[in-house]
């Protein structure tokens, strides 16, 4: 499928599933809302299918996870295209959320610049060292981090 054809109910499909699977539940509560315009039915009827969808990804484990996922975003492209023909002023709603999901994401997952050192040595050498869990910094006895053979 080329970008040209890719379409709102696709991307936003994709993102409603990505954000299940990477288990941030909460930012999808929004999603029965675009529901409502097929009256109170309609948008409990999105909910309940995003409370299977969920159970379903909870409950997928690999490698079945691949095809529960497909299988997911099919079905919220499916009630996505449905809504969008019948309510063709949702559209800007969707893009809201798609954008909102993504940037919850990104957030979610983004874990910022890590602690920071920043130590003068001999001879004026500087050392700056951005560091995760087991980074490492080069010279004697500069370690960061826990596990196997390194020191707490």
């Amino acid at each position: 499928m080329s970008d040209a054809m890719v379409t709102i109910e696709t991307e936003l499909a994709k993102a409603i599933v990505q954000t299940m699977v990477g288990g941030l539940t909460e930012l999808v509560k929004k999603v029965p809302a675009l529901f409502r315009r097929r009256g109170r039915a309609g948008e409990q009827a999105a909910g309940a299918e995003l409370e299977r969808s969920t159970a379903a990804l909870e409950a997928a484990a690999e490698p079945d996870l691949e095809r529960e996922v497909i299988r997911q975003e099919a079905t919220w492209e499916t009630l996505l295209r449905g809504l969008l023909a019948e309510h063709d002023d949702v559209r800007a709603a969707m893009e809201g959320l798609l954008t909102e999901l993504r940037d919850g994401r990104s957030a979610a997952t983004d874990p910022g610049p890590g602690p920071q050192v920043v130590s003068g040595g001999g001879h004026d050498a500087v050392q700056q060292v951005q560091a995760g869990r087991d980074a490492f910094a080069a010279g004697r006895d500069q370690n960061f981090g826990f596990g196997p053979g390194r020191r707490p």
